[in-house]
């Protein structure tokens, strides 16, 4: 048995995979909530989601006692990148700085400054930028919070602290580093010595850097006893969420691509170099020598979440139907899903949420499919970015997560991409994930196909086509969507 525990953006899960017959046994899950204390802030409480991280294993645990007996090996997968300074005793100093952490513009601005414009992005292949970037966030801490530096022992990321908690041991994966802006591109088992000196960081107050597919140790008995599992058992180090996501759907040679539907979407490419275009996120896989292109919307799924809750109060269903009844094309509505800033292609911490169009006779239905449509617009412009630079243009995309249960979606998604979708039937890849990464770490599969065959029985797919009578009104709608962000930005 293998276990995948995923850290994820709206719950804390476990996955039990048995390898032998490619069947998910079972696992269990518990709600995660994050802190928002001003709208550019966005954290969360660490003991909460360690205590989180135990209820789950506990309860696996009791579910499933025997199989939990034979487990191999864990793998751990984790919303990234999260800053959680340590003390001395790897206990948190604070709250932990989420990906979508918006305050460190100033600390941004000051770095690039330092490497002259886009010199520290040549150096990583990375845009710097708040929250998607650790080294902001660590200038921030020292900057505002001169009291939590001074204890600060190291700089760890949710998935190193959590693994410390577990094993003992403090390891970062290169996954994980590739989004710190501290390592080269193409060298992410190394912290960078310009980087570091330019930025007055010790090496000492940072972890030790893994390749994803090391164990970074065993579960410590005390653990193992309150949570009911195995004494020894070897931990991974945790990995990106959005990477295993796409190591399990299959992404393993150049060329593969793969997207992950969720509150924020991934659009992934898999290569044999690091693409070095800053405006994805580009990071190492976990098999070495390949690396990842990751376009990526912040608040994709977080949109229809923002709709429901605070605007229309309403069901997700309720959502979908009224959506499902207006014409393609919003009815002439334009939605910029830009509600915590954007990433790609932007890379504009300050981005707002637009909808443009509004007329006295708009209704709700119209503003349901805006919000769908501009999403999938938004898609189709990382697409063509991710197209032009790598020469390549896949016949479909497979899709997974909570985003492709709406088929209306999906034929929107495939629709503007000209290009049918496959959709997993199977939706939790990141835990799946995490479980392959484990079986690989300690040697219960020979290599990555080996893995990838043992899954199989969990890849059945559905194919949604393009429509074709929508096909002109949303081409012209994403046409008006490219026009206008450049024409409010300076708003």
């Amino acid at each position: 048995m293998l276990l995948g525990l995923d850290i994820g953006t709206s719950s804390c899960k476990t996955t039990l995979f048995d390898p032998e017959t490619g069947r998910v046994v079972g696992g269990t899950r518990a709600p995660l909530h994050f802190l928002m204390p001003t709208p550019d802030r966005s954290e969360v409480d660490m003991e909460d989601l360690w205590q989180k991280i135990l209820t789950v294993l506990k309860e696996l645990s009791s579910l499933y006692p025997d199989e939990c007996k034979n487990l191999k090996a864990m793998g751990i997968s984790v919303f990234f990148p999260t800053l959680v300074p340590l003390d001395a005793k790897g206990n948190a100093l604070r709250n932990a700085l989420l990906y979508n952490d918006g305050r460190s513009q100033a600390q941004v601005d000051a770095v690039n400054a330092m490497f002259g414009g886009e010199g520290l992005s040549r150096i990583t292949g990375n845009r710097l930028a708040p929250g998607t970037s650790v080294l902001p966030g660590i200038l921030w801490i020292r900057d505002h919070e001169p009291e939590i530096a001074a204890k600060t022992a190291c700089y760890a990321q949710v998935g190193s602290a959590i693994t410390l908690r577990l094993t003992g041991n403090l390891s970062l994966d290169a996954s994980n580093a590739s989004l710190s802006a501290l390592c080269a591109s193409g060298d992410e088992g190394h912290w960078s010595d310009d980087i570091l000196s330019a930025c007055h960081i010790s090496r000492e107050t940072l972890p030790t850097l893994a390749e994803p597919l090391a164990p970074a140790g065993a579960l410590l008995p005390s653990v193992a006893r309150q949570c009911g599992l195995p004494e020894g058992l070897p931990v991974l180090n945790a990995a990106g969420d959005s990477v295993l996501a796409a190591f399990a759907s299959g992404v393993r040679k150049p060329g593969d691509s793969f997207a992950a539907m969720g509150s924020t979407d991934c659009l992934i490419v898999n290569g044999d170099r690091p693409s070095n275009n800053p405006i994805y996120c580009n990071m190492r896989h976990l098999l070495p020598g390949q690396w990842l292109a990751i376009g990526t919307m912040t608040t994709a799924g977080a949109s229809v979440k923002w709709c429901c809750e605070e605007l229309l109060h309403c069901s997700v269903e309720e959502f979908n139907a009224w959506a499902e009844a207006a014409p393609a094309g919003g009815d002439g509505l334009v939605y910029l899903p830009y509600l915590l800033g954007e990433r790609t292609p932007h890379w504009d911490a300050a981005a707002k949420g637009v909808i443009w169009g509004f007329r006295l006779d708009t209704g709700r239905e119209a503003l349901c499919r805006a919000v769908l449509e501009g999403v999938a617009c938004g898609w189709r412009q990382i697409m063509e970015h991710l197209e032009a630079d790598l020469d390549f243009r896949p016949s479909r995309l497979v899709c997974s997560g909570g985003g492709s249960r709406s088929r209306l979606w999906n034929q929107i998604k495939a629709t503007l991409l000209q290009r049918p979708l496959e959709i997993l039937h199977y939706n939790e890849m990141s835990s799946l994930g995490a479980c392959l990464q484990a079986g690989l770490g300690v040697g219960v599969f020979h290599d990555a196909d080996d893995a990838f065959q043992s899954v199989s029985p969990l890849m059945t797919r559905e194919t949604v086509e393009p429509v074709a009578a929508w096909s002109q009104p949303l081409e012209a709608l994403y046409h008006r969507y490219v026009e206008l962000y450049p024409r409010v930005k300076g708003l």
